[in-house]
């Protein structure tokens, strides 16, 4: 599939063997280190409510928006997305957003019979950094 409005999103991906470690909860902390940033295209749609949906495995954080990444596209760069990775800039020239954002989440949509599974990605953001980044 292709997407409808797309614009170049540049992708920080965290370097998790690189960052300190707490060694009692064993994860990282706040120093993080970001690999080199990746331009991939991507839709992204803003305002999304910022709230928690409890369900029964618990609860689930909306974000503040997302960006749908077709999965071939991410393939293409050789990239996988995940938890504590940062988006920092949306589209280009004069329009661009300069904005550095965490993904919270990601899942994946779009499962089509002949593509062997999900046809696309998409990476609920938040301005905030998760307290964890599995």
């Amino acid at each position: 599939p292709n997407l409808q409005h797309p614009v170049p999103v540049t992708i920080e991906r965290l370097k998790r063997g690189a960052a300190p470690q707490d060694n009692e909860y064993r994860e990282p902390i706040q120093g993080a280190e970001f690999e080199d940033a990746v331009v991939c295209q991507g839709q992204v749609r803003w305002g999304t409510d910022a709230s928690q949906d409890v369900t029964r495995i618990g609860n689930t954080e909306d974000g503040e928006g997302y960006v749908v990444f077709r999965a071939m596209d991410l393939r293409f760069l050789n990239i996988s997305i995940n938890r504590g990775d940062r988006l920092t800039q949306f589209g280009f020239g004069a329009n661009a957003i300069i904005r550095t954002v965490f993904i919270i989440r990601t899942a994946p949509f779009a499962h089509y019979p002949d593509q062997g599974g999900a046809a696309c990605i998409k990476a609920y953001f938040s301005t905030r950094r998760p307290a964890r980044s599995d």
